[in-house]
């Protein structure tokens, strides 16, 4: 058996994708947030997990991106 390896983009992804409960909508929505910023991954997954006044997971995606960027920009800020 060939054990591959994941690239870090693939473990960002593979993350996304458990960290949204498998939905196709919400992982679409983080992607474009994240992309290949571990930083960025980092900081929405937080937030995901600690937003809880949204039902869904689409909605709540968009409310920890919103929260994972205003996180963002005050860490890069110079």
């Amino acid at each position: 058996m060939t054990v591959v390896q994941m690239t870090p983009a693939q473990e960002i992804r593979l993350g996304l994708l458990k960290t949204v409960g498998n939905d196709a909508g919400a992982f679409t929505e983080a992607n474009k947030f994240v992309g290949d910023d571990v930083l960025k991954f980092e900081l929405f997954r937080e937030c995901y997990n600690v937003t809880y006044n949204e039902n869904t997971p689409v909605s709540k995606t968009i409310t920890a991106i919103a929260e994972a960027k205003q996180r963002y920009d005050l860490i890069t800020a110079q």
